[in-house]
């Protein structure tokens, strides 16, 4: 995942002297909030945010609107419309929106996939977010056509 902070809580000197031994581990959003579930407590058709993917997360997408999707988790071991490959952080400079920017930022990272059945996209959340400063672009391997899926398996073994 980007842009979190974990901490640690220990228990205290008295809770560990009365056996008190568990050690929560919390995660937080350095910028802006976390979206929806984290690691293992997401589920396959669960909606995922740029906020609580991760490398290697592949999803399906379901148009909502204009450069609008909603992506939902998959199984990698089952076709699917997406795959996300890593992250960059956009430059202040950058304004939400310029999609052609942010591919090209995914290009220089990651270099370029494009073939006749995969591509590389540039995803970011929402522009409230961006505003906020979370910069994050995650660099996704997708289908080349819109409605077509990767083949099952990781689509970031290929392209690696």
């Amino acid at each position: 995942m980007t842009d979190v902070q974990s901490f640690a809580l220990a228990p205290s000197g008295p809770g560990w002297d009365n056996g008190v031994r568990n050690t929560p581990c919390l995660l937080f959003g350095k910028t802006v909030s976390l979206y929806g579930p984290v690691a293992g407590y997401r589920k396959h058709g669960d909606q995922i945010f740029v906020e609580n993917s991760s490398i290697g997360d592949c999803f399906n997408t379901r148009k909502l609107g204009e450069n609008n999707y909603a992506r939902l988790l998959a199984d990698c071991n089952q076709p699917h419309a997406e795959q996300v490959l890593g992250y960059v952080k956009a430059p202040q400079s950058m304004k939400f929106g310029s999609w052609d920017a942010m591919y090209d930022l995914c290009v220089k990272q990651y270099g370029s996939y494009k073939d006749p059945t995969r591509d590389l996209s540039g995803w970011v959340h929402e522009e409230e977010t961006w505003n906020d400063d979370f910069r994050f672009v995650a660099c996704m391997v997708t289908a080349s056509k819109e409605g077509q899926k990767l083949p099952p398996g990781s689509a970031l073994a290929a392209v690696e």
